[in-house]
């Protein structure tokens, strides 16, 4: 049992890897001597390969047909010349390469001779066809290490770029031959949560609905960013997962949060109650494999915030701070009281979950975020089956005194539990982003620079964001994605890139514009 759940952690990053997965290697030869053409190159996948790795090896033909100025065949048979092996076929397994060496999201791209092996882990059954037509953001929910893998190769090699879907926004460069050196890459993310608000992003002029929930272009991006591909749930589960007013409000109003007139509020608890054994009860339903309804919860657990192992215990939004005698003699009005005046009483009832669940040896982590009013640290030991979100202002707070605070509050998380965090950090226009239309919101060089720093203390982060108009943030998103990949990513050699190859001779007067309006 504390096997699995160290791989659990070890996955987010949260834990150090000992021999569960291959490290990280970027080896590329100085001498290129392979060449890829029109004429000479087949992309190979198997008839029996997955819907995900077969969409891998699509994406990887049209755009090195386009880079190439010829229909580039897929076929299941290699040819005599340059052959591209997707997935992990035939030709991975007598090379030794292997999905499960991998971490989550993790892909291979490695060449013998004139073969190429472009692999990673691809769910059997998610079909990204109909995906993208028909799902939102749960239906991303999905490994596509092959897509991937696919994708790195035609930006690493081709020289293509992803800015956003539809033609203004990919660049595929014309090339009448690409010339490869040796190739060596185990490829993974350093961020394992790789997120941000994809719900209201804006406007968007090439006539899609960006309204829309149900949104292909949109969900594209999110395969082409190489968002995660993965949930850990850790949003307001107390409010949502539940079902704590239906099931005691009327009965046991006392469990609530007794409010400044005298009421109860049904969405916030008292913290010093019964309702903190009921709530432990539920999660240790749940986590031994025990029925919704046996707990009068619903039918289902709820699919948002019970996943895996995971349990979501994050309180409800807005936290009301119960006015019961025991909760105020708790409180720390010194700490501040919007943000941390109730942290040891939350954080006692969190702790005591915890130890619990290790006391009765039932294996489980609890997402749990440090936010207000219980953002700071407490002072009792959390246990390792803890995982620990920080929610934070982020970049836009980058080189103020509160996002230096910041940054060494999270930095203090990562020491106190012994693991690096989650983060949930926050680019909003204004309180009412519509108030500020027309206005471009366009940050990425601060999103890069933020993302760099709090790296050594971070394993995923969710940027909830919005825009009226797309085009005001889609670089705030493309670094977001490209720094949480790779922690040591070169953001500003990234943006130098982009305004040359959109703006070509407006380069120059395009970029002074943007990093004005940052």
């Amino acid at each position: 049992m504390f096997i699995r759940c160290l791989l659990l952690l070890t996955l987010l990053g949260c834990l150090p890897v000992f021999g569960a997965e291959l490290p990280k290697k970027i080896e590329i030869g100085k001498k290129a001597d392979l060449t890829l053409t029109g004429d000479n190159t087949v992309i190979v996948v198997e008839p029996a390969a997955s819907k995900v790795t077969k969409f891998a090896a699509r994406e990887l033909q049209e755009f090195l047909s386009q880079v190439l100025g010829k229909r580039i065949p897929v076929s299941a048979q290699p040819g005599k010349g340059v052959n591209l092996y997707v997935g992990f076929g035939e030709f991975a397994r007598k090379k030794g390469l292997k999905g499960e060496d991998l971490a989550r999201d993790g892909f291979f791209i490695k060449r013998y001779g004139k073969d190429i092996c472009i692999a990673g882990r691809d769910d059997a059954k998610a079909d990204p066809e109909k995906l993208l037509k028909t799902s939102g953001v749960w239906g991303m929910m999905h490994e596509r290490a092959s897509v991937f893998a696919a994708y790195d190769f035609l930006e690493r090699f081709a020289g293509v770029r992803f800015y956003f879907p539809g033609e203004l926004g990919t660049v595929v460069p014309k090339k009448a031959a690409l010339k490869l050196p040796e190739i060596n890459i185990v490829e993974k993310p350093d961020f394992i949560k790789r997120a941000y608000s994809s719900f209201y992003d804006g406007e968007y002029f090439e006539g899609e609905n960006r309204k829309a929930i149900v949104n292909p272009q949109k969900n594209l991006n999110l395969y082409r960013r190489r968002a995660s591909t993965r949930v850990i749930p850790c949003t307001h589960g107390l409010e949502h997962g539940y079902n704590l007013a239906g099931r005691f409000y009327k009965t046991h109003p006392e469990y609530f949060a007794l409010t400044e007139n005298g009421k109860r509020h049904p969405l916030h608890l008292c913290w010093s109650s019964p309702v903190m054994e009921e709530i432990y009860q539920d999660i240790k339903a749940y986590l031994t494999g025990r029925p919704a309804s046996e707990r009068g919860i619903g039918k289902n657990w709820h699919f948002a915030h019970f996943i895996d192992k995971y349990v979501d215990i994050f309180p409800s939004d807005g936290m009301v701070l119960c006015e019961c005698p025991k909760c105020r003699a708790a409180y720390q009005p010194e700490r501040g009281r919007y943000f941390a005046m109730a942290t040891e009483l939350v954080w006692n009832n969190v702790i005591n979950w915890a130890e619990r669940l290790k006391k009765e040896k039932i294996e489980g982590i609890l997402c749990m975020p440090a936010y207000s009013p219980y953002k700071d640290l407490p002072k009792r030991k959390i246990p390792d089956n803890v995982l620990l979100m920080v929610c934070d202002a982020g970049p836009w707070a980058m080189d103020t005194e509160a996002g230096n605070k910041g940054l060494a509050l999270t930095k203090a998380w990562m020491e106190k539990t012994g693991r690096k965090v989650q983060l949930w950090n926050y680019a909003y226009k204004g309180k009412d982003v519509w108030k500020m239309t027309g206005i471009p919101a366009y940050t990425p060089k601060c999103i890069g620079k933020y993302y760099r720093a709090v790296a050594p203390y971070a394993c995923g982060v969710f940027l909830e964001s919005s825009s009226d108009r797309f085009l005001y943030f889609y670089m705030n998103n493309y670094i977001l994605c490209k720094v949480a990949w790779d922690n040591k990513a070169d953001y500003e050699s990234m943006l130098a890139e982009h305004y040359q190859l959109m703006y070509g001779p407006a380069a120059d007067v395009m970029r002074k514009i943007l990093e004005e309006f940052e």
